[in-house]
């Protein structure tokens, strides 16, 4: 049985907008995280980052915004408390 690998991260630029995006994970975003005003941290449901949107210029290292993504994350989706309706 082969390991399964995760694909290596890359950047894409929206041509029309200008949004950079870091993404990390091919997984479904199931909820963000505002890490700045300019940066917001995508997570699957596991809780695990799976991508960083920078609209406008990043002003420090990628992998500064990934150490605060990976701090911001509120856990697995299965995990959190149902509100009620």
């Amino acid at each position: 049985m082969a390991a399964e690998t995760a694909p290596a991260p890359r950047f894409q630029r929206d041509t029309v907008g200008g949004e950079h995006y870091y993404k990390v994970s091919d997984k479904p975003v199931a909820y963000s995280v505002e890490l700045s005003d300019l940066v917001v941290a995508d997570y699957d449901e596991a809780g695990a980052v799976r991508g960083i949107e920078f609209v406008g210029r990043r002003i420090e290292p990628i992998d500064t915004y990934l150490e605060k993504a990976r701090k911001a994350t509120r856990g697995p989706l299965r995990q959190r408390p149902k509100i009620p309706t």
